[in-house]
């Protein structure tokens, strides 16, 4: 609906732009507010004189002035409104996490958690002993730090899930995702 608008709206400007552009480029001789006025009284006069207009012609531009309103009017009133997709990466247990929407879903192999210090990817530490079934860690090679967390991986990846969907759903997502913003304005996906 944003892409129609946008081009409603692109036409209408160029066509605007073009006929005033046209009108107001006065003649050898001729101001541009006398071309105006004589623009804006032969509108007024072509509005206020009754002609005879071709029934399926004025079917037409009554579809198509009312297709542009109601488009115009629910832009207005339900699409400026931010979309929760937007919401894309905040803080759970202490790590810094992004994720991709599919649909109205987070997929959990879209996780990837990041260092909140220094937003550097977090990787598995190789053969770390609490890796196994009951707990998953997190290395940061930029601070050397290193996260544990008492979860497998998939059981972790599936709560953070749950947690977005929770978020999502009670509407918080719009505070968080501007904390988020500005907490990690410099953040960049490699």
């Amino acid at each position: 609906m944003k892409k129609i608008l946008g081009w409603v709206g692109g036409i209408v400007t160029v066509v605007l732009a073009t006929v005033l552009g046209a009108y107001l480029t006065p003649p050898q001789g001729v101001s541009g507010w006398n071309k105006l006025t004589n623009l804006l009284n032969s509108i007024w006069h072509f509005l206020s004189t009754p002609t005879q207009i071709n029934s399926a012609l004025l079917i037409l531009l009554i579809i198509c002035t009312s297709a542009f309103s109601l488009i115009l009017f629910l832009n207005i009133f339900f699409g400026s409104k931010e979309d929760y997709t937007t919401y894309n990466d905040d803080v759970f247990y202490d790590i810094h996490w992004t994720w991709r929407w599919s649909g109205s879903a987070v997929l959990p192999s879209t996780l990837k958690p990041y260092c909140p210090k220094c937003s550097t990817n977090l990787l598995p530490p190789n053969n770390y002993p609490y890796n196994k079934f009951y707990s998953t860690g997190f290395h940061c090679i930029q601070c050397d730090d290193i996260k544990i967390l008492d979860y497998e991986e998939n059981e972790l990846h599936n709560r953070i899930c749950i947690q977005i969907k929770a978020i999502v759903n009670n509407g918080e997502w719009k505070m968080r995702n501007k904390e988020m913003k500005k907490k990690y304005k410099n953040f960049r996906l490699l």
